[in-house]
């Protein structure tokens, strides 16, 4: 392994346990001082800045975070004034900066010379400005558009706080769960271009505020429904109203309600550990995996290391004892996937209602190659076509959130399709004059 090598592991080791101070300071502890050398503390700093680098700036497109970056190849090379590839980086850092400020005014002089605007194109201009302040908010230029923008910004912000003031009216008249979380979407999509604009807008965070505890309280009445069904071991029913309760508050919140994620966690430890009396340990594993996704516990540790015996992925005879048994005794019983098929089903049918096809798309074809009864085959083959049928209604659903020029929404859609199926050509040409359409807002054009 190379020096350079090692440096990047001694890097990431070092970041893991706390070596590493702000960037701002970047004061090195005595272990660094005392044991690298100047060159060795510059490469350091200079992979640190490099991650920051390809994650934050070209990843992200984080503007606010370009004098961060900068910051790292500058120290790098104050502590090795020849480390050339922080030279490098350093240049390539400014020349980001520059062109993006360039890129964002100039857009936002074409948009502003328009003589006529649609909505989309108004939110575009002020937040092209808005990025341009993030790089140089000192910049003459930059300046002037700010304030020439000033009336048009506050347009796009009104109208925006206007549609959530009645969304927040609308949603409580919601007849069905679809046409709330299709609301809610619009919700989000709203939120975050204010936040984009104006993320301190009392307004907006007044009808955000209203949703969000309409929302809970809508999400609670579900777990609540899948606790109860959970009491009465109703395990396919309490995963339906928690998939309910998931999409519904998922929509406007990244973190998990804790009332949900525990009610969750209690059904999925209860429905592995059922499963797993009943020896259908695939079942069991994949209900025991989605309970340690929610909390690692030492039981529900200890429940999926028992079922991994019952599949024979873990053995606990000791090699001494194991040797002394004959072949028949070593050798596992070959699992029947047929017997299993109806859990499997269960597991794709819920993951299906969850909305993650491409998922369920990759249960049916891995299982399906380990099925022998032609029965069970076409059992498992109906659900590609569940999924397909699914796949024309994203497309449809994507399509409307590209019109509407909600392009995150339909860049996620198209990608979905073209994963599960790759020669769906309009997909694919929609998905990329969606990703031409975002980088264009992002400035990456």
């Amino acid at each position: 392994m190379g020096r350079v090598d090692c440096l990047k592991q001694l890097s990431i080791a070092l970041i893991v346990v706390g070596l590493i101070v702000s960037c701002t300071t970047f004061q090195t502890n005595s272990f660094i001082q005392k044991n690298l050398t100047q060159e060795e503390k510059a490469e350091l700093i200079f992979q640190k800045g490099l991650t920051l680098y390809n994650t934050k700036l070209i990843e992200k497109n984080d503007l606010k975070a370009i004098p961060e970056v900068r910051s790292y190849f500058v120290a790098a090379l104050r502590a090795n004034p020849d480390h050339l590839r922080a030279q490098e980086y350093l240049v390539k850092t400014d020349t980001f900066k520059t062109s993006r400020l360039e890129t964002y005014i100039k857009r936002a002089r074409t948009l502003k010379d328009q003589k006529t605007r649609t909505d989309a194109e108004d939110y575009e201009l002020v937040l092209a400005v808005k990025h341009a302040q993030e790089i140089d908010n000192l910049n003459g230029d930059v300046i002037k558009l700010w304030i020439d923008t000033g009336d048009v910004r506050k347009q796009v912000i009104q109208r925006r706080t206007n549609r959530l003031a009645e969304l927040d009216i609308s949603i409580r008249s919601a007849k069905t769960k679809t046409e709330l979380n299709k609301q809610l979407v619009q919700v989000a999509k709203l939120m975050n271009e204010i936040a984009n604009i104006d993320p301190n807008n009392r307004d907006a965070l007044t009808a955000k505020k209203s949703i969000d505890e309409y929302v809970t309280s809508v999400v609670l009445v579900d777990t609540n429904d899948a606790a109860a069904k959970l009491s009465q071991k109703k395990y396919q029913d309490a995963e339906l109203a928690l998939i309910n309760a998931e999409k519904t508050y998922g929509t406007l919140q990244k973190t998990p309600l804790p009332e949900l994620s525990k009610v969750k966690y209690q059904l999925y430890f209860s429905w592995a550990e059922s499963l797993y009396k009943e020896k259908k340990y695939q079942a069991a594993e994949a209900r025991i995996n989605t309970a340690l996704q929610v909390e690692k516990t030492p039981e529900a540790a200890e429940l999926k290391n028992k079922i991994a015996k019952g599949t024979g992925t873990v053995t606990s005879t000791p090699a001494a004892k194991q040797s002394t048994k004959t072949k028949s005794q070593n050798t596992e019983p070959k699992r029947d996937y047929d017997a299993e098929l109806p859990d499997l089903l269960v597991i794709i049918d819920a993951t299906i209602t969850r909305g993650d096809l491409v998922k369920a798309w990759d249960l049916v074809n891995a299982n399906m190659v380990q099925l022998t009864i032609q029965s069970n085959k076409d059992k498992l083959a109906s659900r590609k076509v569940t999924i397909m049928n699914k796949i024309k209604e994203l497309y449809a659903d994507s399509i409307t959130a590209f019109n509407g020029e909600d392009y995150e929404t339909a860049r996620d859609g198209f990608k979905t399709i073209v994963r599960i199926d790759p020669g769906y050509e309009q997909a694919q040409a929609y998905l990329d004059r969606t990703n031409t359409k975002l980088r264009a807002l992002s400035g990456n054009d």
